[in-house]
């Protein structure tokens, strides 16, 4: 069976006419003008050298604008831009807020962007937040934290330097930051000497203009070996005082430099107790007081803490 070559030309005669009519259906209607809603990138410029921006402007803005269908489908592969410079945009009074109204300005966007008629900005202000540049001098809170293996301590707690930095930034947010601090930082497992360089957090959300000088600071601490002992010492009654003491001894745990416990003397540490402060009582309970220690030496504990303490007539001589 053959097909009828009239039917086919037929046919592919009105799917000719079908595609011709769809296109000149399409560029009439792509030729009537329409108003629609236009996004434009905005970049900015000429910031003022005596000002930090603490809150920025917006990156974008949407504008009605109206047109023919050919520039509304243009401008969705080209994505126009404005331009804008600090130096236009006006200040609201004595605040660090600066303000741009885009809809004063129309003619001059209407002579730039002449292929479309401009109707108004969605947007009615441009805005942003800035402040004076200042510098103050604040101190580092150090947060690094130092966990030393058994038998090891920190010896003269851990150092900072510089222990005070430079801020640079708007004035009114300096006024909130009285000190920085150091990245949060643990070292774990530690059996020797630390100097590490550690950074400074800046203590405003998004750092909004905030520099520090220096970015960063030297952490050290000295790490030594300490070996443990216990003790029985002596607790004396203050001068001048004749007192009972019970227990008249405690047991003391202490902690020495590995390499300085050859310094180490009994006599080196003293204890006492007493009713200082209370002439009337003849009876009472006292806590035991270090009176003097070597600086190398950890009191760790006393046991126990406290004693009795009872005055006896007539004074010491």
């Amino acid at each position: 069976m053959f097909a009828n070559p009239f039917k086919a030309f037929q046919f592919k005669t009105f799917g000719v006419f079908l595609v011709l009519s769809a296109l000149f259906w399409l560029f009439g209607k792509l030729s009537e003008e329409y108003i629609f809603v236009q996004e434009f990138q905005l970049r900015y410029s000429g910031t003022p050298e005596e000002l930090l921006v603490i809150t920025p402007p917006p990156e974008k803005i949407e504008a009605q604008l109206k047109g023919s269908g050919f520039q509304i489908l243009a401008s969705k592969f080209f994505r126009p831009v404005i331009r804008l410079d600090f130096t236009g945009f006006e200040q609201d009074g004595k605040s660090g807020k600066y303000y741009y109204l885009p809809n004063r300005h129309l003619p001059v966007f209407q002579k730039k962007f002449y292929r479309w008629e401009w109707r108004r900005f969605l947007q009615d202000s441009i805005t942003f937040t800035a402040g004076k540049k200042e510098t103050r001098l604040v101190p580092v809170v150090n947060r690094v934290k130092i966990i030393c293996e058994p038998g090891y301590q920190v010896q003269g707690g851990i150092r900072v330097s510089p222990d005070s930095i430079r801020v640079m930034g708007p004035q009114q947010l300096l006024e909130n930051i009285p000190s920085v601090s150091t990245r949060a930082l643990t070292l774990d497992g530690i059996n020797d000497s630390i100097r590490r360089e550690v950074g400074l957090e800046i203590p405003v959300p998004g750092n909004a203009g905030i520099t520090l000088q220096p970015a960063k600071v030297l952490i050290r601490a000295s790490i030594v070996r300490f070996t443990e002992m216990e003790w029985k010492l002596p607790v004396r009654s203050p001068a001048r005082e004749n007192l009972k003491i019970i227990p008249d001894s405690v047991r003391v745990v202490l902690q020495v430099p590995f390499e300085r416990y050859p310094e180490l003397l009994p006599d080196a540490i003293s204890l006492s107790a007493g009713l200082s402060g209370h002439s009337k009582t003849v009876k009472g309970k006292s806590p035991v007081h270090i009176v003097r220690k070597p600086d190398f030496v950890n009191i760790i504990r006393i046991d126990p803490d406290s004693v009795m303490v009872w005055k006896v007539h007539g004074t010491k001589r």
